[in-house]
């Protein structure tokens, strides 16, 4: 998926809207750990691309926890 400036249009995914929102972010990706969930891929922030670019991130969990109950409004699915 190509990461980027949300004005070209060959980008697929732009920056999250705030810090707050990367902070939001990567606290859930935590919890996913936390609650034995595995990260199958991204996770990291891109600070190469600018300061609230995440990679998109998808995760495993064995069962239904608090975070799969939880609307994170960033590019993760679960």
């Amino acid at each position: 998926m190509r990461i980027g400036d949300p004005l070209d249009a060959s980008t697929l995914m732009g920056p999250l809207v705030t810090p707050e929102a990367v902070d939001d972010m990567m606290k859930a990706i935590e919890q996913v750990k936390a609650e034995g969930g595995e990260i199958l891929c991204g996770g990291r922030l891109r600070p190469d691309l600018g300061p609230q670019f995440v990679e998109p991130t998808i995760v495993r969990m064995k069962e239904q926890t608090a975070i799969v109950k939880t609307e994170t409004f960033a590019p993760s699915c679960t």
